[in-house]
């Protein structure tokens, strides 16, 4: 029992020296790898509350079953989001400013409201926590540009926009099926409104995209969202949208954390290992 906890010891030790000395000698290497880290940690909260927005607008739907998983959901985003600034606010000016704060303030009213506002009304709050999560990550894009790299920046600033007009197009086109298209107009409006914005932000961005077959499946999605519109009576079923859209906007996701951690040949071998075990990234 003593030698394994020794040889455990040992290895420890050893990976901190390591680390260590790494750090002193590839200095440039080791803020490009913090820099990737805060970009995803920031990317995994915005996934969460994309997550918190569809939980809990099934939830006043009165869909019950979802109850558990909103309140681990919450929890997780209540402890996040104000950990970021204790976390990474000395190197990451923007969790001590202004925007950050207004990000939490917007995210306290909510957590403490949602109950008691109505579907639109959640959904539309929920846009406003989100949008302030994307305009985070592209002052981290800006501000970290030198070390991530002009593409991995513009990647940061701009495919979170899509990702969020796709996320709306889920939210209100599920709900539009559900009432089997009997909703107020300012749904139908929404959401032509993000399907026309995410449509030019991919004609814009598709020159960056490494997978054609994620182009396909979003037009496929965009289209399939303006069929919904037109007619939301035309035998869709609510389920088989909500797949469609969640496998669309899972593969941006993946995407941009596979152009975020695309291996530096300047690490050793152990550092890469680091650099994606230690990241806490969410499966898509």
């Amino acid at each position: 029992m003593a030698k394994v906890f020794f040889k455990e010891r040992t290895k420890a030790l050893a990976s901190e020296v390591g680390q260590r000395v790494f750090e002193w000698t590839h200095p440039s290497a080791t803020r490009r790898q913090r820099a990737v880290e805060i970009c995803l940690v920031t990317l995994n909260l915005m996934q969460d509350l994309q997550l918190h927005r569809g939980l809990s607008g099934a939830v006043l739907d009165g869909e019950s079953v979802f109850t558990s998983e909103l309140d681990a959901t919450e929890h997780k985003l209540q402890r996040s989001l104000y950990a970021l600034a204790s976390h990474y606010g000395e190197k990451h000016p923007v969790f001590r400013s202004p925007q950050w704060r207004i990000v939490l303030g917007r995210w306290e009213s909510l957590r403490n409201n949602w109950r008691d506002l109505d579907f639109y009304t959640n959904l539309e709050v929920h846009g406003d926590v989100i949008i302030g999560m994307v305009g985070i990550l592209k002052v981290l894009a800006t501000d970290n540009a030198k070390l991530l790299g002009a593409e991995k920046a513009e990647i940061l600033k701009e495919w979170p926009r899509l990702m969020e007009h796709l996320g709306i197009l889920r939210a209100w086109g599920l709900h539009l099926l559900a009432r089997n298209g009997d909703a107020e107009e300012r749904v139908i409006k929404t959401m032509q409104v993000s399907r026309s914005a995410a449509g030019q932000i991919m004609k814009d961005v598709a020159d960056t995209v490494p997978d054609p077959a994620a182009l396909s499946l979003t037009r496929d999605a965009l289209l399939h969202a303006r069929a919904i519109i037109e007619n939301p009576d035309n035998g869709t079923e609510p389920q088989s949208y909500y797949a469609q859209m969640t496998v669309v906007i899972d593969r941006w996701y993946g995407m941009i954390r596979a152009c975020l951690q695309v291996e530096d040949e300047t690490l050793y071998p152990w550092q890469k290992r680091a650099a994606t075990q230690g990241m806490p990234v969410k499966a898509g």
